[in-house]
């Protein structure tokens, strides 16, 4: 038996455990890995399981982390995995054999591939140090602890990360822009998303359904001239409406794919389109968030307008914010509006008078996205203040936020159940939160660009997520620790208490007598 040792020396030491003499003497070391010139000092090191090899983890200014792998019986070292931008601080051996494990200061874990030193994948969703890494038997799973010997702390917290396929179900890739919205159909068989380019209206301006089980596209539409930022499925899941960049709100026909009608009036760029809970009414906001007020060009509306759906004719007209309205939504009973905007603020508006009922302040940043409980009585916002913060829709309070991204929260969503909330923004990942104590449960991450919208399945403990790598992408959800437990249950080591350390650890030891406690001693 083989273990590795780490110092100050800058050496990586083999030692003989197996010799009935004392192992830690130099004639018992089998090898001394000596650290060349590029090297640093060794942080950490692990052993493959046969035995055979060992690898180091070090860091200096020169190279910032470095792994090296080297052959136990011939001390030569086999290969480098350069890429850790700050102290690799974890490392092991997957049981494949084909991978090795690494996490870091950087606050990342990186899968590698031990034959090429390849980076395989990167899991990069902690806001601090990652300071220890262990892996289950299988593999599969990564249990890190998280934070900061030096400063205070950011992140205190142990992580649970699926290495197989990160909870990711499904990654749909049809549109050849960016994604910027994405909606489940009522019954959960569909999700549609949107496209479209930031910088030119000459881009896939399409709006895809997929079937939701298989990842096929089911139907493509059509007709938007510029980016389509914003879709909404009807109660009944048979129609669909789109808005756009091109001032145009679109109404499709799901089963066909048929342009049904269009809204007209609009005369910004459409950010947010819903359905009224029973269908009969559509909601619409516009305005241009990149030209807010006291520039050259303003945006020259902010603007709520609601719809009769079957007719088309416009019923009502609300022009209360101060800048572009990004996000509106319906109260449970149809009877008010919730709007959120570029001016910090959301307010409720009565429907059918127009009339303002309230106004909820708190954000410092324009305000992206809203989502009402299922009950109907809080609702969340997210914000550009890096913010998801959740609401009493009666008495206007802020019940709490919900603190960890890292940049703009550009989409959340209530679960069916009213447990958990979803986020994802500019920092590239998804994240699950309880609703109830506003702790971050668990961090979906594959995305490689903005994450702009989130959607939980209607009946299954999935979620899909939109982003500027122009894929959407379906993820179990399962905010369960059962499994966590499971893991630590399997993976622990449990150590056969000896007499002595019965009595050291205060543990009953009715069978241990003095004799046996000398003798325990000497084994």
């Amino acid at each position: 038996m083989a273990t590795g040792s780490a110092a100050q020396d800058r050496t990586v030491r083999v030692w003989d455990l197996e010799r009935e003499d004392n192992p830690n003497t130099p004639e018992n070391e089998l090898q001394i890995f000596q650290r060349d010139s590029v090297g640093g000092l060794i942080r950490t090191v692990a052993m493959s399981p046969d035995g055979s090899e060992v690898m180091s983890a070090s860091f200096s200014a020169a190279t910032s982390g470095l792994i090296q792998l080297w052959n136990v019986q011939t001390g030569i070292q086999q290969r480098r995995f350069y890429g850790h931008t700050d102290v690799i601080s974890g490392l092991a051996f997957h049981p494949d054999g084909q991978h090795i494990v690494s996490a870091g200061w950087d606050e990342t874990i990186r899968l590698w591939d031990i034959q090429t030193g390849v980076e395989q994948q990167r899991y990069a969703a902690h806001n601090d140090n990652i300071l220890a890494l262990a892996l289950s038997s299988d593999g599969r799973y990564a249990l890190v602890g998280v934070g900061n010997t030096e400063f205070e702390p950011q992140d205190t917290a142990a992580y649970f990360w699926d290495l197989q396929d990160q909870a990711e179900v499904m990654a749909l890739r049809n549109q050849a822009d960016w994604i910027w919205a994405i909606d489940y159909s009522p019954t959960g068989r569909y999700i549609a998303s949107s496209a479209g380019s930031l910088f030119t209206p000459n881009g896939d301006n399409s709006v895809a359904i997929f079937d939701a089980e298989s990842g096929e596209v089911w139907v493509r539409l059509e007709g938007h001239t510029n980016t389509v930022h914003t879709l909404d499925f009807s109660p009944s899941g048979e129609l669909l409406v789109s808005g756009g960049w091109d001032s145009e709100v679109i109404l499709w026909d799901v089963a066909s794919g048929a342009e049904l009608r269009r809204f007209p009036g609009h005369l910004e760029q459409v950010q947010s389109v819903r359905f009224s809970p029973d269908g009969r009414y559509l909601l619409t906001t516009s305005g241009d968030p990149r030209n807010p007020s006291g520039v050259e060009n303003p945006s020259i509306e902010n603007m709520l307008r609601i719809f009769e759906v079957e007719s088309g004719e416009l019923v009502l007209e609300i022009d209360g914010h101060a800048e572009a309205v990004n996000a509106a939504i319906w109260t449970a009973d149809g009877q008010g509006i919730l709007s959120g905007s570029e001016d910090l603020l959301i307010k409720l508006w009565d429907f059918p008078s127009g009339a303002l009922v309230r106004e909820f302040a708190g954000h410092t940043g324009g305000v992206l996205k809203l989502a009402l409980s299922p009950d109907g009585t809080r609702f969340a916002s997210s914000a550009k203040d890096s913010t998801v913060r959740l609401w009493d829709l009666e008495s206007g309070q802020e019940l709490r936020q919900f603190l960890g991204h890292t940049g703009q929260v550009v989409g959340v969503a209530y679960s069916p159940d009213g447990q958990y909330l979803l986020s994802g923004g500019s920092d590239t990942s998804v994240r699950l939160w309880s609703i109830e104590d506003g702790i971050e449960l668990r961090r979906y991450d594959g995305h490689t660009d903005w994450v702009v919208d989130v959607a939980f399945h209607p009946t299954e403990l999935l979620a899909a997520s939109g982003s500027d790598d122009l894929t959407t992408r379906i993820w179990r959800i399962d905010p369960d620790v059962q499994t966590l437990v499971e893991f630590a249950q399997a993976s622990r080591y449990i150590p056969v208490l000896d007499c002595n350390l019965r009595l050291q650890y205060n543990v009953p030891a009715p069978d241990c007598t003095g004799e046996d406690q000398d003798t325990a001693a000497t084994d």
